[in-house]
């Protein structure tokens, strides 16, 4: 077990350092939903002049884990997803776990992965996040 002393800063960190480490040529396969949102994508700094496009999209869903034994057909979105969007399933496992008190962190990109599994090297900056034993 670790712990995680403030979730909201480690899930910002966790972002940042999935953005640096996921490449998207070689990582994420981007379909032509994906570059068209990319395409309409821009944002503004007051470093530079103009408009610049995103160059990626990082989402990090975090919260504790829901313990429940029911399970059911889903018949709209609202069944799949909570108030901020965040699908429950990945947040859900069955009563007989509830002593592990589990905190999950979920992050995502757009397009889909090109490998079932991604390893992201912790920075140091995360590794201050998670609170010494």
């Amino acid at each position: 077990m670790t712990t995680i002393k403030d979730p909201d800063s480690f899930a910002v960190q966790l972002g940042i350092d999935f953005a640096i480490s996921v490449r998207k040529s070689i990582h994420v396969e981007i379909g032509p939903i994906e570059k068209l949102a990319y395409a309409q994508s821009s944002y503004t700094v007051g470093l530079w002049e103009g408009k610049h496009h995103l160059d990626k999209v990082i989402r990090v869903y975090h919260g504790p884990v829901v313990y429940e034994d029911q399970s059911g057909v889903l018949g709209f979105v609202e069944d799949a997803v909570d108030s901020s969007m965040v699908p429950t399933g990945w947040f859900t496992k069955k009563t007989k776990f509830s002593g592990e008190r589990e905190y999950r962190f979920a992050v995502s990109t757009l397009g889909k992965p090109r490998t079932d599994t991604f390893k992201l090297r912790i920075s140091d900056k995360l590794r201050r996040l998670i609170a010494k034993a």
